[in-house]
Formats: C-alpha cells, structure tokens, sequence
C-alpha cells in the first residue's frame, strides 16, 4: 500500500500486530509504553524496519518519543499527512 490507501484504522491493525509480534506475551494496550514492557533497542529496530518495509513512515526518532501503539499509530499518520500535503515522499531518515 501507498500513503493514500492506508487508514488510521489500517495503520493501526499493522502496529498492534508489529507490537504483538515483538512483545507477544505481554499484551499491550493503545498507550502501554514499549520499554517499560520489556521491548529493548533491537525489538524496536525489528519494529520500525518491519512497519518501513510494510510501507509506513516512521522514524527511529518518532518511536522513541512515542513508544506506545498510539503513539506510533499518531507518528505514521502525521507523517502520511505531511506526505499528501507536501506531495513528497516521507522522511526516512531518523
């Protein structure tokens, strides 16, 4: 999918499953901080190359700041948004 096709309800299914995936038996809620439930640097470059490769924007930077399933949902979306309105490719850079 490309910017324009994804919902913030689709974005959001890709996350949870990326968060499960990482952290599959601590069942994490919408504002559940990744690291204080037990995710370490490697399962967040897992999770952010994992999300970029699915076609979403996100930076290293952004899920640090926002470490939580709703935080990176907001990330991604703002950086689609700027995408649409800039009619530039995301920022892939951290």
């Amino acid at each position: 999918m490309t910017g324009p096709a994804w919902t913030e309800s689709t974005v959001r299914a890709v996350v949870d499953e990326q968060f499960a995936e990482v952290l599959p038996d601590v069942g994490l809620g919408d504002t559940d901080n990744f690291f204080r439930r037990g995710g370490d640097s490697i399962g967040m470059l897992r999770m952010v190359n994992s999300l970029r490769s699915r076609g979403l924007p996100l930076t290293v930077r952004d899920f640090v700041i926002r470490p939580t399933p709703a935080g990176v949902v907001q990330s991604v979306m703002a950086q689609l948004a700027r995408h649409d309105h800039q009619g530039s490719p995301p920022a892939s850079s951290d």
